[in-house]
Formats: C-alpha cells, sequence, structure tokens
C-alpha cells in the first residue's frame, strides 16, 4: 500500500482548521478574562491553572503604598474568576492561594485593570499542608485519655488532682483559658521549635523555655503549672516531635464553597510592631450584623473597655457614623499612619481611664496620669 501523501490543498485546510482551534482557544480565555466587569478602583480577572479555570482559590492584593498596609482577599467562582473591589489608587502585589496550591507569583497590579493569574500546583501533600488552616494542624494534638481523670499528681500520672475532667483539662491548657485563648495554635509559629529559641535536650524542655517567654511568660508558666506542668508541656513537646518528623494533618481542607466565596476580607495594620494591642472590636459576637462598616475600638491594656460600636469615634475607624445610628461609607477616608494609630489609641485610652478614674473617686483624671499616657 503506497503511503497517503496529503496534497497542498489539504495541508493547507488542515493548517487553517489548526489555526482556527487555536485561535479560538485563546479567543475563549480572552472572553473569559473580559467577562468579569472592573470598575476604576477594582482588579479582576480569572485564574487558571493545568487543569483550566480554578475554582474556590484565594486572590490576594497587597500594598504598603498606602499610610498603613492593606490587604483585600476574594476567592474565585466556579468559572475561575475574581474582583479585588473598592481598592484606594496604589500599587498592588496580587497572587493566589489555595488549598493544593502554592503562592502563585506576585504580580503588580493597580486598579482599573484586568489580570489574568496562572495557579500553581503543590509538589508534594507535605508542601500543600503548609497552607491548611492551622485548626488542621491543632487536630494532632493528643490529649489525655479521658481515664485518667481525675488527676493523680506529680507522683501520679502528673495531672493536678484539681482537674477533675478531660473536659476541664482541654479548657483550662489548649482552648478558652488555654493556649487558643491568646494563640494561633497549629500556626507554623507554634507548630515548630524555632532554633532561635536556643538548644534543648528535648521538645518538653524547649516548651518549658518557651512558654516563659514575652509579656504574658508569667501567666502562660503559672497555667502549666496549675493543671500539672510535666503532663502539659510533655503534650505540647509530643505534638511539634510527631509534626518535624513528618505526620500530617488526617484530612485536607476543602475549598470555599457557594456563599462562602462572596466573602471579602480587607485588613488595614495599625499600631507598630512594638504596641501590645490585644484587644479590638468591629461588632457583637452575639449579634456581627451590628455596625457593618462602622468604627472600630482597640485598646491597648488587656480587659480594658474596647467596645465602641454605638459610640465615639475616637479610635481607629473605617466609616463614619449618621445620624439615625447606621453606618455609611466615607469614600475621602484613609488609614491613619502607624504613628498617629498609636496616638489616637493613647487618646482613647485617657479618655476611658478619665472616664473610671472619675467614676470611681468622683475627682478628675490626675495632671500625672495624663503625662505618663502621651505617647
Amino acid at each position: 500500500m503506497s503511503a497517503f501523501i496529503p496534497s497542498r490543498r489539504v495541508t493547507a485546510v488542515l493548517v487553517a482548521a489548526l489555526v482556527a482551534v487555536t485561535l479560538g482557544a485563546v479567543g475563549a480565555r480572552q472572553a473569559d478574562t473580559k467577562a468579569v466587569a472592573i470598575d476604576a478602583d477594582d482588579i479582576g480577572g480569572v485564574v487558571t491553572g493545568p487543569k483550566g479555570p480554578e475554582a474556590g482559590v484565594f486572590v490576594i492584593a497587597e500594598t504598603t503604598n498606602l499610610p498603613t498596609r492593606l490587604i483585600k482577599s476574594v476567592v474565585t467562582d466556579d468559572q475561575g474568576r475574581y474582583l479585588l473591589p473598592d481598592l484606594p489608587q496604589a500599587t498592588y502585589d496580587v497572587w493566589v492561594r489555595g488549598y493544593g496550591l502554592v503562592d502563585s507569583q506576585k504580580v503588580k497590579a493597580t486598579p482599573g485593570k484586568v489580570l489574568a493569574l496562572t495557579a500553581v500546583a503543590a509538589p508534594s501533600p507535605r508542601v500543600a499542608a503548609e497552607y491548611y488552616p492551622a485548626a488542621y494542624w491543632l487536630s494532632l494534638l493528643q490529649v489525655p485519655p479521658a481515664s485518667d481523670f481525675p488527676g493523680t499528681g506529680p507522683g501520679g500520672n502528673g495531672i493536678s488532682p484539681t482537674i477533675k475532667s478531660q473536659g476541664e483539662w482541654i479548657r483550662n491548657i489548649v482552648n478558652t483559658d488555654g493556649c487558643t485563648g491568646c494563640h494561633q495554635m497549629g500556626g507554623k509559629a507554634t507548630r515548630e521549635i524555632p532554633e532561635a529559641l536556643g538548644k534543648f535536650p528535648n521538645s518538653s524542655a524547649a516548651w518549658d523555655r518557651r512558654i516563659q517567654s514575652g509579656q504574658a511568660g508569667a501567666g502562660m508558666s503559672a497555667r502549666f503549672t496549675q493543671v500539672g506542668r510535666e503532663r502539659a508541656l510533655a503534650m505540647w513537646g509530643d505534638w511539634t516531635d510527631r509534626i518535624a518528623k513528618g505526620e500530617l494533618p488526617a484530612t485536607a481542607p476543602q475549598r470555599p464553597q457557594g456563599k462562602e466565596r462572596n466573602v471579602v476580607v480587607t485588613m488595614w495594620d495599625w499600631a507598630d510592631p512594638k504596641a501590645y494591642l490585644h484587644d479590638e472590636i468591629a461588632s457583637d459576637k452575639r449579634n456581627p450584623i451590628v455596625n457593618p462598616n462602622g468604627p472600630n475600638g482597640a485598646a491597648p491594656i488587656p480587659g480594658l473597655i474596647t467596645s465602641l460600636v454605638g459610640g465615639s469615634t475616637a479610635g481607629v475607624q473605617n466609616g463614619t457614623s449618621s445620624s439615625s445610628g447606621s453606618t455609611r461609607r466615607d469614600a475621602s477616608w484613609r488609614p491613619p499612619s502607624a504613628k498617629n494609630s498609636a496616638t489616637a489609641m493613647a487618646r482613647l485610652t485617657r479618655r476611658l481611664l478619665r472616664k473610671i478614674a472619675t467614676s470611681l473617686t468622683g475627682r478628675p483624671f490626675s495632671a500625672m496620669t495624663e503625662l505618663v499616657m502621651t505617647p
């Protein structure tokens, strides 16, 4: 049988068909990108990966061009489309992050631009797990079994006899009154022992040094002693040891679905790296629809009154209140600088302390305290 040799006409038809298909695919991708309608203060586009559009991944924009750092994060839809809305004019680093991925290369962009982004698959389960929420890593913690309670003390199982149940142990050393009350347990900073902490014979000793660090060190150390110091240190040490040896969370997080993809997260920096601003509030956790786009409050003293909802806007704010008590967006508002934020916080604290002192003593706030509180 003789070999088939296509004619020039057939070849031309095949080439034309190939070009048409290629252009059609390119045109479709361009059409998808252009399908994202944006305003002059938005950045939008489509995220694609090795298998096509990437649904349920995060697109993050960050800038340090403003008085304080701004980060905004959104989630892609089923077609990989995203929209970063209401961005102040600045140059942003924009990138993709998601479960099953590693961070993509950051791309420079300004508002009013359509930007196509490429997702990067994680090369291994271990690398993918680095992006899991902290709670997935915390799930590897092995608490003492229920049969170990009540505790039998240092000469027994190492758990204090005052701890009567497993639930009480978890509350006092893990959850509400324990480590997670202030720290993101399971985050990289807590699931690993940093080399800068020092050299130790074992992880329990490393945790013994860790919990004595910082302004709250005395309180953390006391809590471990209260529940049974050696047993608590061994529990957290075992957790970090198993992670260091390669143990991974049993399940991977699901990408955002449905209405979860409608969430827009906006974060402004405030204060400075040296501030110990412990409390902040933007709404009422019992009724989170309170105070939309309204003033936020913060205080540098743990336990100090922090809620400004419906009250003064002397603190750091992100909107203005109307006479009806509702809030409206102030398009001209911009975040205060770090220095101004600290000044605002000190001013707010002075006002709160003045009211507390006057209420308790019946006398005005002292000039000496005013001087001490001045930044």
